[in-house]
């Protein structure tokens, strides 16, 4: 049974709709304003905490998954909704379950994109060695 939110919508029709406020904005490759959103979307206090807080720490968010993209790719050559896709999951990974987050942003964007697309795996590649390096860094802060 998929774990409810506290407003009744499932977990993944949560992470649905916080993708589609940052698609549009990855889309027409403008800075994700938090306060041009509001009245187009029916979102709770929570889903509006998280778009402010990625919309606040996107370079950051952005900065995290650069470096995990291959040689031939870079941050304007990623379809904007799998940029979408991984700022929310990338944003996940510092406070849920690895695994969780991973499998959870896989079906998404195999929900969101054409059978055959292969988006999936680069979101699986990515959210994996994002969560290695976020694992690799709380320990070493840790010492």
């Amino acid at each position: 049974m998929e774990q409810k939110v506290k407003n009744h919508k499932t977990r993944r029709v949560y992470r649905e709709e916080i993708i589609s406020v940052i698609y549009p904005f990855e889309l027409q490759d403008i800075k994700l304003d938090s306060n041009k959103i509001f009245d187009d979307f029916d979102l709770d206090n929570q889903q509006i905490k998280t778009i402010e807080f990625i919309e606040k720490h996107y370079d950051f968010f952005k900065n995290i998954i650069i470096p995990f993209l291959s040689e031939n790719s870079n941050w304007n050559k990623i379809k904007p909704l799998i940029r979408s896709i991984l700022l929310l999951g990338v944003f996940e990974l510092n406070y849920l379950d690895k695994k969780i987050v991973i499998n959870e942003f896989v079906e998404i964007t195999k929900d969101f994109t054409l059978k055959g697309d292969k988006d999936f795996k680069l979101v699986n590649a990515i959210l994996d060695k994002v969560s290695k390096y976020y694992e690799e860094n709380l320990t070493n802060s840790k010492n």
